[in-house]
């Protein structure tokens, strides 16, 4: 009875952990990106509301979250326009799945010099 119990809690637990999985969403960052096409790590959110936030570290340019395609060019999803030394945010919707694979999304950060620098995220709202 007593390895009964036991294995019943080790299924119930795997049971909650793997049902609840799909309710996190990721995130992104903050990661630093310099100059005029800098791309951050690619991140696997999830579907639902999520957050660009770009706060300037020097100079202006556009931060801009795309969507990966294979086959195709990558999709722009939100851009905010950034300048030094303000936080500039935009909320958008993030898709799960394509075509039954997981979507990954990356930023894209375009300075107006080689020299402007933005710390990019993705968060929750």
């Amino acid at each position: 009875m007593k390895s009964f119990k036991k294995l019943f809690a080790i299924g119930f637990a795997t049971a909650v952990l793997l049902t609840s999985t799909g309710a996190f969403a990721g995130t992104l960052g903050p990661e630093t990106l310099t100059g005029t096409s800098a791309k951050s790590s690619e991140v696997y959110l999830g579907s639902g509301t999520h957050k660009l936030v770009a706060k300037g570290i020097s100079g202006t340019g556009v931060a801009t979250v795309k969507k990966i395609r294979v086959l195709w060019p990558d999709q722009n999803v939100k851009s905010v326009d950034v300048t030094a030394p303000y936080t500039s945010t935009a909320e958008f919707n993030a898709e799960a799945t394509n075509g039954g694979v997981n979507q990954s999304y990356y930023v894209l950060w375009n300075g107006s010099t080689s020299s402007a620098k933005a710390q990019v995220s993705i968060d929750h709202p």
